[in-house]
C-alpha cells in the first residue's frame, strides 16, 4: 500500500530509520507499483532486497515471479534497467545455499560449494570453488560475490578458482 500510495505508514518509516529497508528498494517498489498498477495478474508482486553493484543491481524477489519481472508485455526488468542505469540480476528467495551461490556465479558452474565454520565463535564463510577456465564467465568480481553473500546471507564468501 505504501509503494502505490507514495507515502510511508509509521511501520515503513521505522524500517527505513532502522536500516532494514533503504531508500533506493522504497523508490524502486514504487516505480513497480506504478508501472503495473493497473494489472491484477501482478497484485502479489514482491521484492526483499536491492543490492546496487558497481556494474550492476541484484533484485532479490519472491520465488517463481521471476516471469512477472521479464514478461515482454510489461518489460518490467527493463524499466527498473532503465532508472537505475544499469544491467539488473533477478535472484529468487530460496534457504537453499548452492541454488543462490549458482545463480550468482553463473553461468560458471562451481565445483563445490562449503560452508567452513571460523574459530573462535563460529563465524560462517563460504567457499565457493570455480573451474580455472570458467573464471572469466564469473560476472561478478571476488569483492562483489563477498558482498552479496554478506548482504543476502549474513556469511562471508570467498570465490577459489581451481
Amino acid at each position: 500500500m505504501c509503494a502505490k500510495s507514495g507515502v510511508l505508514c509509521p511501520k515503513c518509516q521505522r524500517l527505513v530509520r532502522e536500516k532494514k529497508v533503504t531508500s533506493l528498494e522504497v523508490e524502486l517498489s514504487k516505480l513497480i507499483a506504478n508501472t503495473v498498477a493497473k494489472n491484477k495478474k501482478y497484485r502479489n508482486l514482491e521484492l526483499y532486497r536491492v543490492l546496487r553493484l558497481k556494474n550492476a543491481a541484484i533484485l532479490l524477489i519472491k520465488s517463481g515471479q521471476k516471469e512477472l519481472y521479464t514478461d515482454p508485455s510489461v518489460s518490467l526488468i527493463n524499466v527498473i534497467s532503465d532508472k537505475l542505469g544499469t544491467d539488473i540480476v533477478l535472484l529468487e528467495k530460496t534457504k537453499d545455499t548452492k541454488k543462490l551461490v549458482e545463480t550468482i556465479v553463473a553461468p560458471a558452474t562451481p565445483i563445490s560449494i562449503t560452508k567452513v565454520f571460523i574459530p573462535p565463535f563460529g563465524e560462517e564463510e563460504y567457499v565457493i570453488k570455480i573451474p580455472k577456465e570458467q573464471k572469466n564467465l564469473v560476472r561478478f568480481s571476488s569483492e562483489e560475490v563477498a558482498e552479496i553473500m554478506k548482504n543476502l546471507l549474513g556469511a562471508s564468501a570467498y570465490l577459489s578458482f581451481e
